[in-house]
């Protein structure tokens, strides 16, 4: 499998995403709000692309992944369930 662009996993966590948010709505389960923010998270986290433009070092990659991770976290310690 070839890697992502950045616009590419930009589209598809916000496509992942948004998919959650409709089953959370339909279902009136708020911890879809939170495994939407977790994943998407995960997804920075496990996969950090920059955009072309972007200088692809060490340090910026690991921005990527600080940010990813603190995506997740807010997506642990809301209470968007509630």
């Amino acid at each position: 499998m070839r890697n992502w662009t950045y616009s590419q996993q930009l589209k598809y966590g916000l496509l992942m995403m948004s998919a959650l948010f409709v089953c959370a709505t339909l279902t009136h389960d708020g911890r879809y709000f939170n495994m939407a923010w977790m994943l998407y998270g995960l997804l920075w986290l496990l996969h950090p692309v920059l955009p072309e433009r972007a200088a692809q070092t060490p340090k910026s990659i690991g921005i990527v992944r600080i940010c990813g991770a603190a995506v997740m976290l807010v997506g642990a310690i809301s209470r968007f369930s509630l």
